[in-house]
């Protein structure tokens, strides 16, 4: 390859002796792209990009990994004759390519993180750094479950598989967000459902504590149509499960409560397997309550409904700065406090609270 490679410059492409303004986009892995766009891929999707064109003249590859990538595809079909391009348009392309794939492929932008034999199904784990390209830099870090059909077993073993090949031939995809501190040990694969919601498979229950978001767990599964969905996602975890039919899973859990910052209560949830349907069982043995000293005149109204509606006409009393409240947090009441002070009983709106400088019960 003879010819002056071609140079990426404010992300078109030319070539300074011939000229490509004619070339700026390429088939790819994925289809047709823009070779502005190349720089938001990784290096692997690029340089197996770039050996398509070899593979679709049926060159016999050396790597072990593009052996195997290219053999299992459908249209590849081996001719020992062929070595190399001779034209001198396809031999600009594919230098183009490789100076991208050298100088602008993002190696840790798509990464793969696990993968898994599901059900029989490949499945991997897919991170999405966005601090690598700038975007959002110490924010959320996003990933995705991505599974693919049986036919491709085959891909756990090409250890240098591009990621956005196996998101673009994924028959099921699942984002997770703000989880990069995700580890193997808080994924459990087992069948929690006994079989209830799509057969006797595995689910996969996945806990998630990201930096910028609360506890919660995730059950990944195949419903009853067979889809890979996320089949319980409620913004809860589950300390116990067990199972009261053929239909109802039982879930005692740990419920993030806000009281005078964040707090954690325990709650019961029966999720129906057919209906997909979530019930909060509220408890009210374990109702928070502080004392708390007012910083300015505290509305007090009749029920924790017209606390939380502000209903001038229910209002009860107004309580002076200064005084010494009984505040409760009652688990199943949400946006309001039950108020107690001297011979006053009755409800604050939740606003409220920002009133009180506070001292912890004894």
């Amino acid at each position: 390859m003879n010819y002056t490679p071609a140079i990426v410059t404010d992300n078109l492409l030319f070539n300074k002796n011939n000229g490509l303004k004619n070339y700026l986009s390429v088939e790819t892995l994925t289809g047709r792209t823009a070779i502005k766009d190349l720089e938001y891929f990784s290096s692997s999707f690029i340089r197996y990009s770039r050996n398509q064109y070899f593979a679709k003249k049926g060159y016999q590859f050396q790597d072990t990994n593009l052996v195997l990538f290219f053999k299992n595809q459908k249209w590849y079909k081996e001719n020992k004759s062929f070595n190399s391009f001779s034209d001198k348009k396809m031999i600009r392309i594919i230098d183009t390519l490789k100076y991208i794939e050298e100088n602008y492929g993002k190696v840790e932008y798509r990464k793969i993180l696990y993968k898994y034999n599901f059900n029989g199904y490949p499945l991997f784990y897919i991170g999405w750094d966005p601090q690598v390209l700038n975007e959002r830099p110490n924010d959320f870090f996003t990933a995705a479950f991505v599974l693919l059909d049986t036919t491709m077993l085959w891909a756990f073993d090409c250890t240098t598989i591009p990621p956005e090949f196996l998101v673009e031939n994924s028959i099921g995809y699942i984002e997770m967000v703000d989880v990069g501190q995700l580890k193997e040990n808080q994924i459990k694969i087992k069948n929690i459902d006994k079989g209830y919601i799509g057969g006797e498979g595995d689910e996969m229950l996945i806990h998630l504590y990201g930096y910028s978001d609360d506890d919660e767990d995730v059950i990944l599964g195949f419903n009853n149509k067979g889809e890979f969905v996320k089949l319980l996602n409620r913004s809860i975890t589950i300390d116990r499960l067990s199972y009261l039919n053929d239909s109802t899973m039982k879930f005692t859990t740990s419920v993030r409560t806000d009281f005078f910052g964040t707090g954690w209560s325990t709650k019961v949830y029966h999720f129906n397997t057919k209906t997909k349907e979530l019930i909060g069982l509220p408890l009210n043995k374990r109702d928070l309550w502080r004392y708390a000293t007012s910083n300015d005149i505290i509305t007090v109204y009749k029920n924790h409904q017209s606390a939380i509606n502000k209903s001038h006409n229910s209002i009860i009393a107004k309580i002076d700065s200064g005084k010494n409240i009984k505040l409760i947090k009652h688990l199943d009441k949400d946006f309001c406090y039950e108020v107690r002070y001297d011979t006053i009983s009755g409800w604050m709106n939740w606003n409220d609270i920002f009133k009180f400088g506070f001292h912890w019960p004894d």
